[in-house]
């Protein structure tokens, strides 16, 4: 499956940078070389004992107790490497608040834990190192174990610059209590937006519950939901070479029409992440997107009977096109030693150990990179709408070129917000969009 989301395997690394709160970040790197993020890593192997700094976004404990779990005292024992986690102090924000802060002065950590949408950030700033060397002079990694499709996840100009940890899809999931209540068949969820615009007024006109879908935009910061239902329906936000925004495009044009109607019967509620699921798990909400990995969290919190669902599409005969979320590391040391280090950890994170312990703390809702790992989780996947096709066409979330990559995210989130909560003509909403956000390309 080929979306056209301009989501390319293989993508420039120039001097762009993806994320507007390391945006000096680029400045400072650009054309310029430290000796912490200059040449190209040796991959050189060494046996002597060593000592790795890894940068993490310690409040997700999803994603930083399975990397406890796996780097321990035996780790180490095991490999002679040593691994000191670094708190961010927060989530991925956190993070690439401190890379830029270390960047500045001088002292980046040898690696960090990183939302995968943020790996061309730290490629094209110039600070990214490839796991490559690495990769091909350890015997005993079998690149033959991982999945192809999350394994091209940090490929940039064919060398490999990201490795994701996990990869989390998009599913919809919806209230049986609620379906029931409003005569809805809780065993045939809608597949298309059409069904889906039905059941949602069907729900709120019955009583069953306030809202019949919520939608999160205000802290989405790559909206990749709207990602998701734009690429299925064969979509661009921008043009092939990436030299022109596209926000005009008509599956874009087409789902901010579809939610500004909804909203303005005041069928459809829109909320940041927090209040969404508050929402949802009072029952006052039948249907929400979400991440797979939040699986555990409506089983834990949910007192009603709830459902998991491929998220609809546009259009009867749309590919459902699955670009994944999830967290990835990156390597910024240069030095082989630390370098070898580095790989050791990482060669845990994404080998059995590390997969399995992911799979087990989201509870089957991500996809790892070992094989086996997923293998094991397999009817977890499938309750959780997943087939093995599904992870072969996983592909990453797209990103803006340039520095400004979430400026234009911003930009685009707030015209379609003036387009649901304020009655601006969507098309027009899209046009200033798309009028702001060109000046900011590179």
């Amino acid at each position: 499956m080929t979306s056209h989301l301009s989501i390319g395997r293989r993508r420039r690394a120039g001097c762009r940078l993806g994320v507007i709160t390391v945006a000096a970040l680029l400045a400072a790197s650009c054309g310029g070389g430290d000796d912490s993020a200059s040449g190209e890593p040796s991959g050189a192997a060494t046996d002597a004992p060593v000592t790795v700094d890894v940068l993490i976004p310690d409040t997700s404990t999803n994603i930083v107790n399975p990397a406890f779990e796996v780097l321990t005292p035996e780790f180490t024992d095991r490999t002679g490497t040593t691994v000191e986690f670094v708190n961010s102090g927060g989530d991925y924000g956190a993070v690439e608040e401190r890379i830029l802060a270390a960047r500045v002065a001088g002292d980046l950590p040898d690696a960090a834990i990183i939302s995968s949408a943020s790996i061309r950030t730290y490629v094209d700033a110039g600070l990214a190192q490839p796991f490559d060397p690495l990769m091909e002079a350890d015997a005993s990694y079998d690149p033959a174990t991982a999945e192809p499709a999350l394994l091209d996840f940090g490929v940039y100009d064919d060398q490999t610059f990201g490795l994701p940890l996990t990869a989390s899809w998009v599913v919809m999931y919806y209230n049986a209590d609620v379906f029931r209540a409003a005569g809805l068949d809780p065993d045939d969820p809608p597949a298309t937006f059409t069904e889906l615009e039905a059941a949602a007024r069907q729900i709120v006109d019955s009583g069953a519950a306030p809202s019949g879908l919520a939608f999160r935009f205000a802290d989405d910061p790559n909206m990749w939901r709207l990602q998701n239902v734009v690429a299925s329906a064969g979509g661009a936000l921008m043009n092939d070479d990436q030299s022109e925004l596209t926000f005009d495009d008509p599956a874009l044009t087409g789902l901010v029409e579809f939610l500004a109607e909804l909203a303005a019967d005041d069928v459809v509620s829109l909320y940041d992440s927090t209040s969404i699921g508050e929402a949802y798990f009072r029952g006052d909400v039948g249907i929400v997107f979400d991440a797979s990995s939040s699986a555990r969290t409506h089983a834990e919190g949910a007192a009603f009977e709830y459902r998991i669902a491929p998220y609809p599409v546009l259009d009867d005969g749309d590919d459902r096109v699955l670009l994944a979320g999830g967290a990835s590391i990156v390597m910024f040391t240069d030095d082989p030693v630390r370098q070898q280090g580095v790989w050791e950890a990482v060669r845990e994170l994404i080998g059995p150990a590390g997969g399995t312990a992911y799979e087990e703390e989201q509870g089957g809702g991500v996809v790892v990179l070992d094989k086996s790992a997923n293998a094991a989780v397999a009817d977890e996947h499938a309750a959780l709408a997943l087939t093995a096709g599904d992870v072969a066409d996983f592909a990453p979330m797209f990103q803006f070129p340039g520095r400004s990559a979430q400026e234009i995210w911003s930009i685009l989130g707030d015209e379609i917000l003036a387009a649901l909560q304020s009655g601006k003509d969507p098309a027009q909403a899209l046009a200033d969009a798309e009028d702001a956000a060109g000046s900011l390309l590179p």
